[in-house]
């Protein structure tokens, strides 16, 4: 079956999280340049980086505070000072900006930011990994007014995947947090990873560090995924994949590990770039992989299609074909 798989890399600025509406508009913009890169009559799925939507969960709400700061800890910091000056020792500073930062409004952040992937998913008719957001744990139920939080003590990094039906079919979080991000992000229990059944075949996603892991991607290898979506986040300016910098990440090490599995068909990575603060800056390099059989061989030989440099935005589209089973 031949299916079209997207991998979108945004560039985000400061001023794309002013609003909902600023936001969506920016993601609008986004999805009209993915999907006319291929041909919609063939099963089609989009893939965005992870942590598009944290901002979103605190920068509308504190834009005054925030506007002007260059760092996300001086936006933190200000929140925190301006919001909570009191809090000293009934509870610890980390707590208190997750609390402000994700946990508050929680419920009208997530409305807004899986109602704007929904509404694109169903007028696009795509499958849609909708990168991730800052949320406590949730769910929704119609007996309890929607969405609503199951324990405000956590935040966790949460993927969303919607179908072309703008169902949210899969909700995913992050297992693994890597030291930084730990400050503010928690991990999610393990066996909450699985892939999803959809008509265009399994998909599974892995964030960002966790598609680093040889036992996710074999988790998820077992449990019949066909397509492996890795959204992308490196918020460090000290990282540069030209080799200029204190860290090089190896953003290719994902297609080494879906090599040889029993499943997995093809990897996709979506990474966002650009700095909306200027700490946090952002380089990626966005790609759509295959699963050659070999485990071993060169990374390269398994690329289908890839960005041409990881500082600009971009949209990474290949039609590939799939052996369903």
């Amino acid at each position: 079956m031949k299916i079209n798989l997207i991998a979108v890399q945004p560039k985000m600025e400061l001023a794309h999280y002013k609003s909902a509406g600023a936001f969506e508009a920016k993601i609008v913009s986004l999805m009209e340049a993915a999907v006319r890169r291929v041909d919609l009559s063939l099963p089609t799925l989009v893939a965005f980086p992870e942590y598009l939507g944290m901002y979103l969960s605190f920068v509308p709400r504190y834009w005054e505070e925030v506007r002007s700061a260059t760092t996300l800890r001086a936006a933190v910091d200000r929140i925190v000072a301006g919001h909570a000056p009191n809090q000293a020792g009934r509870t610890s500073k980390r707590k208190t900006a997750q609390r402000l930062l994700f946990v508050e409004r929680a419920i009208e952040t997530e409305r807004a930011y899986t109602g704007a992937f929904s509404s694109l998913a169903r007028q696009h008719g795509v499958y849609i990994v909708a990168g991730s957001l800052c949320v406590p744990p949730m769910d929704e139920s119609p007996h309890r007014g929607g969405h609503f939080i199951q324990d405000g003590s956590r935040v966790l990094g949460r993927s969303y995947v919607f179908s072309p039906a703008g169902l949210c079919i899969h909700r995913v979080s992050k297992v693994n947090i890597p030291e930084g991000e730990d400050r503010l992000i928690d991990p999610a229990p393990v066996n909450d990873l699985a892939p999803v059944a959809a008509k265009m075949g399994r998909i599974g996603v892995l964030l960002c560090f966790d598609g680093y892991h040889h036992s996710l991607i074999g988790r998820l290898d077992s449990q019949g995924a066909d397509i492996l979506v890795q959204p992308l986040y490196f918020p460090n300016p000290d990282i540069r994949f030209d080799g200029s910098g204190k860290f090089v990440p190896k953003p290719w090490d994902f297609i080494s590990l879906i090599q040889g599995r029993e499943n997995i068909q093809y990897g996709i990575a979506a990474a966002q770039v650009g700095a909306v603060f200027e700490d946090q800056r952002a380089q990626g390099l966005s790609f759509i992989a295959r699963n050659t059989g070999k485990p071993g061989l060169p990374w390269q030989e398994a690329i289908v299609a890839m960005a041409e440099e990881p500082y600009g935005e971009t949209i990474v589209a290949a039609t590939v074909d799939t052996a369903r089973r």
